[in-house]
């Protein structure tokens, strides 16, 4: 093949990688437009491709030259992120996972009130009609919530030493991690089974803090469970969003093919769900060597009552400025 006519097969991709250049050097670090995205290495190894050929057919210095330039800075944009991990992470969480949670809209508002709407209405009924917490707690479990957050025994785990605390902090990662990633993967039977899942989990909490507010016991559990639910619970509500944006995306295609619809949303599902697991290892870090220490219950408060204003002012504010919109 002669020079022109290789230069007219190829110059359409080479401009579409330059364009992505631009794109992520604008972007200055936001995943959502650097080079990670599946198209750009398949454009960078073929621009690759055609330079080697371009070399090995004497096409002229020039534009061996360009092709080496466009090579190299999508080299550079390529590796970057993988390079420079630490920068690459505090992307994810200052910037790509907040934009990504509040970019889902009413999906986000309806697992809110999913969750925290079916707790609070069970609460109120916790407290108010007894007969219907057999419905949600077995005896065994009532006994047993009782049994830890009881203030004459005081056994919700204040006091452990540091050997326990780590134990407990794997049975906490292991539990909370395992009820977000059922509950995600729930999504992939059209949303249904994420839908019971934060259901019930929201009745389930909102049958226990009811009670135990009703019996006395909310002088232990309050201190107990506020500082590290203002991570853990709200991972549920984000885990829950995910498993809805995989089932709505399997229940309503729209004209794309089931698999080329979760081909669309996968990467929003994997962010949601992996801000999410983020979330489940720092509520088990603070449930473990925190929540459980022996601090007075009044610091336990007012740093649990600090812990929910930040982490709500993190989802409506963090990477707040050129914001993306979910695709």
């Amino acid at each position: 093949m002669k020079r022109e006519p290789f230069i007219a097969a190829r110059q359409r991709r080479w401009a579409k990688l330059r364009s992505r250049l631009e794109r992520a050097n604008a972007a200055r670090g936001d995943d959502s437009e650097r080079a990670t995205a599946a198209e750009f290495p398949a454009l960078y190894r073929a621009v690759c491709h055609d330079l080697a050929l371009a070399k090995k057919r004497h096409y002229g210095r020039d534009l061996v030259e360009r092709l080496n330039a466009l090579a190299l800075r999508g080299r550079h944009v390529l590796y970057e992120q993988r390079q420079r991990p630490f920068a690459s992470a505090g992307t994810f969480i200052l910037r790509t996972f907040p934009r990504t949670v509040r970019a889902q809209g009413r999906m986000l508002l309806f697992s809110v009130a999913l969750f925290y709407g079916l707790g609070l209405f069970m609460f109120v009924c916790a407290t108010t009609w007894p007969t219907l917490l057999e419905e949600v707690l077995s005896p065994e479990q009532v006994a047993s919530m009782e049994g830890m957050y009881d203030p004459a025994q005081r056994e919700a785990g204040e006091g452990r030493d540091f050997g326990d605390d780590t134990v407990m902090f794997g049975f906490y990662l292991k539990n909370n991690t395992s009820i977000g990633f059922r509950t995600f993967a729930g999504g992939l039977f059209f949303g249904v089974g994420a839908l019971l899942l934060v259901g019930y989990n929201g009745l389930f909490l909102g049958a226990v803090f009811g009670h135990l507010t009703k019996v006395g016991f909310g002088v232990t559990l309050y201190p107990f469970v506020i500082g590290h639910g203002a991570l853990e619970l709200n991972a549920i509500v984000i885990a829950g969003l995910a498993g809805f944006k995989l089932g709505f995306a399997l229940f309503a295609p729209g004209r794309r093919s089931r698999v080329g619809k979760l081909r669309e949303v996968g990467r929003d599902c994997a962010v949601l769900i992996g801000g999410a697991a983020l979330m489940f290892f720092g509520a088990a870090i603070l449930e473990a060597y925190w929540s459980a220490s022996a601090l007075d219950a009044s610091i336990k408060i007012a740093v649990g009552a600090a812990l929910w204003v930040l982490v709500l002012f993190y989802f409506a504010f963090a990477g707040t400025g050129t914001e993306q919109r979910s695709p």
